[in-house]
């Protein structure tokens, strides 16, 4: 089974999604047969690569809503991501354009270590606070992660995974998606935003279910001769 995840690293949902649809992994018998992917779903791409200020003064004068009630908003954000064993530190916030960070995201998945890279900066991005729009600490981050540090500056000076991050992008919206975290279960199945662990194992059982029922399905529709004779 395969799950494709649509997500930006500065989506705080996406975050908690990631926590919560891991808890119901663990529940779900076949989980050694699941594979993640994570897709580029950019949130802000006309953001510059680092913005001054806080999220919640950013979030307010970007919404035109008041600040204090954006502060209510980030308190509720990290109440509930505690009690999926995230700190999320709203104070210590960086705002940053994100396609750097699609893009080596993109060569990580080459070299096998797509879901360390992913958690690795969601953890530098909420926990920690660092700038990930700064090119240095973005690649001192990847290297924290198991990647390479002479090929990720590469990647990132060549833009060469640009084209991968804008189809990931078309490629959601052809699906639905009209914001992250947006969930795709064996190319079928569509789950969005941060769904309980029940709803998420749900989508599990019943991905799981349906592939297999129409692999029986196939089966018996198959030709094939054995000792009883031949299927017609």
């Amino acid at each position: 089974m395969k799950i494709e995840i649509y997500s930006d690293i500065v989506c705080p949902w996406c975050y908690i999604g990631k926590r919560r649809l891991e808890s119901a992994l663990e529940l779900f018998e076949h989980r050694s047969e699941v594979e993640i992917e994570w897709k580029s779903f950019e949130l802000a791409p006309e953001r510059p690569a680092t913005l001054p200020g806080t999220h919640s003064s950013y979030f307010a004068k970007s919404r035109g809503i008041p600040e204090a009630q954006v502060k209510g908003m980030e308190r509720q954000a990290a109440d509930l991501a505690s009690v999926e064993n995230i700190e999320m530190r709203f104070d210590v916030l960086k705002m940053f354009n994100t396609r750097n960070a699609h893009q080596l995201l993109h060569f990580a998945k080459e070299i096998g270590l797509q879901g360390e890279l992913e958690e690795r900066l969601f953890r530098a991005t909420f926990t920690e606070g660092r700038q990930l729009g700064d090119v240095d600490e973005l690649v001192s981050v990847a290297v924290e992660a198991g990647l390479p540090e002479s090929e990720s500056r590469e990647a990132l000076a060549s833009q060469r995974y640009r084209a991968e991050v804008i189809n990931d992008e078309l490629e959601a919206h052809e699906r639905g998606a009209s914001g992250v975290p947006f969930y795709v279960f064996d190319g079928k199945l569509t789950v969005s935003g941060a769904q309980s662990r029940e709803v998420f194992l749900r989508a599990l059982q019943s991905t799981w279910k349906d592939a297999n029922q129409m692999a029986a399905e196939d089966a018996m529709q198959t030709g094939s001769c054995g000792p009883d004779g031949c299927a017609i």
